[in-house]
């Protein structure tokens, strides 16, 4: 880090003046520099700025620094002369981001820092359209734009709506079997589920308690197991020709037989840590 640094603005530099901020704050941002420097800092003017470090009045190098905020890759320096290059990274810009200089880190060329921007609450819905789908899943998760997003081209951001509880009616339907998971642990419409394709769907649905008595004949061993694990039809799977069903159904009667309560969604949660090894 730069002690007591300052920085003088070459007058002539025509950048935005949020450019010249940005600048300043990523030297301030500067983790090591294995070259002795001086506290000035001088921002001369260039089509990729440059930041000139002088150290006891002599010119020691030239970083060319590319900074993100208006459109870079991830940052880089591209060091003249051989010198070391200047560590700037994500968490360097998290530790330096405030209330005060937010704006220019909304936007950043990396989405990790853009992600941050969403979580801190600034302007959260000028990323709604964001090109990284991570970014747009941070939106959801903060519960804005969900009407446009839940027609994302991604699932993943599809699945951020979905958790939300947002157009579980639409969502119920989607093409993505995680999605309709999502909606059918939420409960929605369980009948909707009771003959999907896919067991992770009906497993889901079985979190909403309903229609055991539908699930109780289903083909796959993990979801009767499941029904086992509200104590219905108990008589009935203890008999059953999978062993995974009969441990999970003798389990949860041996609780009802010794007056012991049982929560059904705690053993649901941990179905495969009670069928392991049966």
């Amino acid at each position: 880090m730069f002690k007591n640094e300052t920085y003088v603005i070459d007058k002539s530099y025509s950048a935005a003046p949020h450019v010249k901020e940005e600048l300043a704050l990523l030297v301030k941002g500067y983790k090591s520099i294995k070259r002795p420097v001086d506290k000035q800092v001088i921002l001369t003017p260039s089509h990729s700025p440059v930041v000139t470090l002088f150290s006891e009045g002599n010119a020691k190098g030239v970083f060319i620094v590319e900074v993100l905020a208006f459109g870079g890759q991830e940052v880089k320096n591209r060091v003249a002369g051989g010198l070391s290059q200047i560590d700037i990274d994500y968490e360097c810009k998290v530790s330096i981001m405030s209330s005060r200089n937010i704006a220019i880190f909304a936007r950043d060329a990396d989405y990790r820092i853009r992600c941050a921007v969403v979580d801190k609450g600034y302007n959260v819905d000028s990323f709604i359209r964001d090109k990284h789908y991570i970014v747009r899943c941070a939106v959801a998760h903060a519960g804005v734009g969900l009407d446009v997003l839940i027609n994302d081209i991604d699932f993943r951001v599809r699945q951020q709506v979905a958790y939300k509880g947002y157009g579980l009616d639409i969502l119920a339907k989607d093409s993505e079997s995680v999605i309709r998971a999502v909606v059918a642990y939420k409960g929605y419409n369980p009948e909707l589920f009771v003959n999907d394709v896919d067991d992770e769907v009906r497993f889901a649905a079985l979190y909403s308690g309903k229609l055991l008595d539908v699930f109780i004949k289903d083909k796959k061993a993990i979801i009767r197991a499941g029904v086992a694990c509200y104590g219905f039809g108990l008589d009935r799977l203890v008999k059953d020709r999978s062993k995974r069903v009969r441990a999970v159904a003798n389990l949860v009667k041996g609780k009802l037989d010794r007056g012991e309560k049982f929560n059904p969604i705690v053993l649901l949660n941990n179905i495969d840590n009670i069928c392991k090894g049966v």
